[in-house]
């Protein structure tokens, strides 16, 4: 009976050591964080905020994604 529950104990301890690397590797972030803080602005058709470095420019004005900026070529 002894055995038993030292082996139960052993079979705890190895899955409770898995967990928590497994649980550590899943924090870490996938990639890097930038060092400032990004601009958010307003898309000039739908008003729709994004990040700056995410918008796209076209004619001196910034759009949310391409279907915005076709609507507003047309």
């Amino acid at each position: 009976m002894l055995r038993v529950i030292i082996a139960a104990l052993l079979i705890y301890a190895v899955w409770a050591f898995w967990k928590r690397s497994t649980r550590r590797r899943r924090k870490t972030p996938a990639q890097p964080t930038p060092s400032s803080p990004a601009e958010m602005i307003a898309c000039n058709r739908c008003g729709t905020f994004v990040l700056e470095c995410e918008s796209i420019s076209r004619g001196g004005e910034r759009f949310c994604c391409e279907g915005c900026a076709a609507k507003n070529d047309s």
